[in-house]
C-alpha cells in the first residue's frame, strides 16, 4: 500500500493482481477508499501495468505505508520474476530446443493460482506459517508441472505439501537411510539436522522420490527462516540454495534458465 500526505490530503493507493485481473483501492486514509477492478489479456500484463502504476504514484509523492512495505514488496517481487520467467520461456527462439524444452512454458503456466482455503488447510496440516513470499508463489502459480526442471523437478500444488513433506520424513525413518550422525560434521552451521527439526518443508520432488528442495521454517542460528535447500536422502547432505523462496526463483531464472554465472546481488550467496 502506498500514501501520500501534505497540507490538503492524505490519501492511499494500493494496487493487487490475482491472475489476469487487477484491482486498485484508493482513497482518504481511514476511510474504505473506492475500488476498480480491471481485466488484462494475462496475468503478464496486469503485473506489468501494476508496476507502471505503482511507478507513476511514487513520482507524484507515494511513499510506502507504514508496516506494509515487506508483504507488499515480497507479492511484487514474486510476480516480477515469475513474469520473467514466463516471458522467457514463452519467447525462446524454438529452433535451438529440444521438443521437450520448447514446450516448458505451457508446464510452468498452466496451473491457476492457489485457493486461500486451500493454503490455509496446508499451513493446518504441517503446523507451520508458510513465508510470505512462497504464500505469494502459491497465489500466483499453484505449482508447476515436472517439465519446468526448478532442480529437480517442478513445484509442487500446494494440496500435496502435507504428504511429501510426511513421506520424506517417512523415508529418513528408513533404515537404508544415511545415518545422521555419520553427515552431522558435513551439514552446513544454516541448517539444523532433520531429526531435530519439524520445520523442512518439501517443495520440489525428483522422479525417483528421493531427492528433494526444502524451505526451512527451523533454521539453525546461522540460518534464516524461510532459506531453500535441497537434499537427496540416499547419499550426500543437505545443500544450501538460497535465503528464501524468492531468491530461489532468481536463481532459477538467472543461472538455470539464462545461464548467467554472474548473477545480480540478491544471488551472492556467501557460506556463514
Amino acid at each position: 500500500m502506498l500514501v501520500f500526505q501534505d497540507a490538503k490530503s492524505h490519501k492511499f493507493w494500493q494496487v493487487t493482481v490475482e491472475g489476469a485481473e487487477q484491482t486498485i483501492r484508493f482513497g482518504k486514509v481511514g476511510s474504505a477508499g473506492q475500488v476498480k477492478t480491471k481485466t488484462f489479456a494475462d496475468s503478464q500484463s496486469a503485473l506489468e501495468d501494476a508496476e507502471v502504476s505503482a511507478a507513476r504514484k511514487r513520482k507524484k509523492g507515494y511513499v510506502d505505508a507504514p508496516g506494509t512495505s515487506a508483504p507488499v514488496d515480497a507479492y511484487e517481487s514474486v510476480a516480477r520474476i515469475v513474469a520473467q520467467i514466463d516471458h522467457h520461456l514463452k519467447t525462446r527462439d524454438r529452433d535451438e530446443l529440444e521438443p521437450w524444452e520448447a514446450d516448458q512454458w505451457q508446464f510452468f503456466a498452466s496451473k491457476p493460482p492457489a485457493d486461500e482455503q486451500a493454503i490455509l488447510e496446508a499451513e493446518s496440516a504441517l503446523g507451520v506459517t508458510l513465508p510470505d513470499d512462497y504464500k505469494a508463489f502459491l497465489r500466483i502459480r499453484n505449482g508447476t508441472s515436472d517439465l519446468a526442471n526448478v532442480v529437480w523437478g517442478g513445484l509442487h500444488q500446494v494440496e500435496d505439501l502435507a504428504r511429501v513433506t510426511e513421506n520424506q520424513r517417512s523415508l529418513m525413518r528408513d533404515s537404508g537411510a544415511p545415518d545422521a550422525a555419520s553427515l552431522i560434521d558435513q551439514l552446513d552451521a544454516r541448517l539444523r539436522p532433520m531429526s531435530e527439526s519439524n520445520g523442512w518443508i518439501v517443495i520440489t520432488t525428483s522422479a525417483r522420490n528421493r531427492d528433494h528442495v526444502c524451505i526451512d521454517l527451523d533454521p539453525d542460528a546461522a540460518g534464516i527462516s524461510g532459506q531453500v535447500f535441497e537434499f537427496a536422502v540416499d547419499g550426500f547432505p543437505p545443500r544450501w540454495l538460497a535465503a528464501s523462496f524468492t531468491e530461489f526463483l532468481e536463481y532459477y531464472y538467472y543461472v538455470t534458465l539464462l545461464d548467467e554465472r554472474d548473477a545480480p546481488d540478491p544471488m551472492q550467496r556467501t557460506t556463514r
